[in-house]
Order: C-alpha cells, then sequence, then structure tokens
C-alpha cells in the first residue's frame, strides 16, 4: 500500500505530482471547483460466455445517474434501465474506488459495497412492468495490482481513472420469472472508476477482456484511445496471472460504423507489440439526448485473438472474453 495524494488542490487545479500511473489507487480523487466539469462514477461490469450484468452510479454535476443493463447472450432477455435525478440526495460516489457507493432512488436502488477480500453488487428496480434485481459477489483482493493513472489535458481538465480487473464473480440476475446465474468458474468483474473534470466534447474507446494465453496463463487486458492521446498517459496494461505489466504505447482502434459486428483492429500505433482482433457477438447500441448531456456509445461484447508482446514475451491470445467500445460525449 502507498500514502494517498489529493488528485487536486482547492483551488481547482491537478496536482503535478498525481500526474502518473501505480498498481494502487495512489490519489485521493476528491474535486473542487468548475461546476459543471466535475464527473465522478463507479461502473461495474459483470461477464461470462452467456451473458452480462453492467450497472454505473455516475455524479456529472448537473444530474445524478443510476443504471442497470442486463443481456443473456443468443437470448431475446435483454433490458436496462436509467434513472436521471438532479438532486444529489441519496447519490455517493465516493474519492476512492476501496469506498462503497450508493444510488438510492424509488426508481433505481443501487448499492455497492466493498469490502477487504470482496465487493457486493446489489440492484433492484422494475423493468417492462416486471421485478429486477442483481446480487453479485465479487472475489476483490484489495492488495491485487490495478491499473490507476491521472490524464492531464490541462492544469483544469484531467481525469484519475482506475480499471481494476479481472475478478472471479458469482451472483443471480432475477427478472420477471426468470433466473441467470453467474459462476464464478467462468466469470470475471472489472471496475472503471473515474474522477476528474473533463472537457464538455469528449470521445474515447475502451476495450477490456479476460481469459487463457495459448500457456493456459490467466490474461487480463485493459486498453483505451482517443480521449488519452497526446497526454503523455494512457490506460494501457495487461495482467498475466497475479502480476501487471504496464503498456506505455498509444492503441488504435479501427472498426466498420456501419457494421459494429464486423471484426476490430487494436493496435499499437507505432509498433506491433499489440496485433489484436477482435470478434463482437452481441451489440449493445445506446444513445442519449437530456439537452444538456448527449451521448453515443456503440459497444460490443465478443472474443479477443491476437498477440500482446511485453519485454521479452510473446503473448498469444487465442479467446479472451470482452467487449469493445466508442463513445461520443457532449457532457
Amino acid at each position: 500500500m502507498i500514502d494517498k495524494i489529493p488528485l487536486c488542490f482547492e483551488n481547482g487545479k491537478v496536482n503535478p505530482q498525481a500526474i502518473r500511473w501505480d498498481s494502487y489507487p495512489f490519489v485521493h480523487a476528491e474535486l473542487y471547483k468548475h461546476w459543471g466539469r466535475k464527473k465522478q462514477w463507479m461502473y461495474w461490469a459483470v461477464v461470462c460466455p452467456r451473458g452480462v450484468f453492467a450497472t454505473v452510479i455516475a455524479n456529472v454535476d448537473y444530474m445524478k445517474i443510476g443504471s442497470v443493463y442486463f443481456a443473456h447472450f443468443n437470448q431475446s432477455t435483454v433490458v436496462e434501465k436509467a434513472k436521471v435525478q438532479f438532486t444529489k440526495r441519496n447519490i455517493f460516489v465516493p474519492p476512492s474506488p476501496y469506498e462503497n457507493a450508493y444510488f438510492k432512488n424509488p426508481s433505481v436502488n443501487l448499492e455497492y459495497e466493498t469490502l477487504p477480500a470482496k465487493t457486493l453488487l446489489k440492484a433492484e428496480t422494475t423493468i417492462k412492468g416486471k421485478t429486477f434485481s442483481a446480487q453479485i459477489e465479487i472475489h476483490r483482493d484489495i492488495s491485487f495490482p490495478t491499473l490507476n493513472v491521472v490524464i492531464p489535458w490541462t492544469n483544469t481538465r484531467f481525469q484519475f481513472t482506475s480499471k481494476q480487473l479481472p475478478f472471479p464473480a458469482k451472483g443471480k440476475v432475477l427478472f420477471g420469472d426468470k433466473v441467470f446465474e453467474f459462476d464464478e468458474r467462468d466469470t470475471f468483474a472489472c471496475l472503471d472508476y473515474g474522477s476528474g473534470k473533463w472537457k464538455y466534447q469528449t470521445d474515447w474507446n475502451w476495450s477490456a477482456g479476460y481469459g487463457y494465453d495459448i500457456h493456459e496463463r490467466k490474461i487480463g487486458i485493459n486498453l483505451g484511445g482517443l480521449w488519452t492521446d497526446g497526454t503523455g498517459q494512457n490506460e494501457n496494461g495487461i495482467w498475466i496471472e497475479n502480476c501487471f505489466y504496464k503498456i506505455h504505447e498509444e492503441v488504435k482502434f479501427t472498426w466498420n460504423h456501419e457494421n459494429p459486428l464486423e471484426p476490430w483492429s487494436i493496435k499499437t500505433k507505432t509498433s506491433d507489440n499489440i496485433n489484436l482482433t477482435f470478434k463482437p457477438f452481441h451489440i449493445r447500441p445506446d444513445s442519449t439526448d437530456l439537452i444538456i448531456l448527449k451521448s453515443k456509445v456503440i459497444q460490443c461484447f465478443g472474443n479477443f485473438h491476437g498477440t500482446v508482446k511485453i519485454d521479452d514475451q510473446n503473448i498469444e491470445l487465442d479467446s479472451l472474453l470482452g467487449w469493445a467500445e466508442e463513445h461520443h460525449a457532449l457532457w
């Protein structure tokens, strides 16, 4: 464990000492000044070969959001619900990814409870007149190495992100009279924690996956682009068993915008150190138009194939389960 330092000062400017990366969340991510630009969220995705449950609690200053999404792959069950409120009551996104978060609304009730060796996700709502609930237990050891980085655009526009995966998870999703079970033997969970002050217009790519290489080692990967380009920092890295390796090169996502279900290409810009093909089998398109907040997202779930070179290792990936996305936001 390491001592935490302030992400920014009370005058709203980023702490220069925070502009770096570490394998542990090294900042206290409290935000000051510049109302309307502050964004904080906790997003959890729980994925197995049969389906996905995803949930987010977000505070984007002028509105607060709680949402759930569930899809049973290759089945007809795909449901989601988002609740927007304008009061800061009954919502909390902490200044650290290792604290509890909640969104307590009569329409959507969410609780993320962090314990020393596990995290519990609880969700309750009603969708299409049917009761929806989820209870997920994530085996999350807070000493496990994670990807934590501060991305600087200017001294008043910056983002701390903590990408945490791959954690075994188990639990149930209930929708009406249907029950879906996540088995920890083939399920992994991923946390995207964010706290920062963003430009009004932002674009980003993000992908994450988990599986095994050809030598049966456990592999997790997180790659991003667009939003970090040219800043000197990025959110790229790979987990091999219980070790984390930072990838310092920028990557580029290439995909068919007319047909997102065609294979995507994810490669390092200046070398062949990352050469991945992502083959989607499920698409989650989403768009939001709330006047002051607009977004368009294409998120696909599928499998990664290809190679990643780290130091003197050439890691061959056969079929990592995960997702890739592109997001355009005015917020």
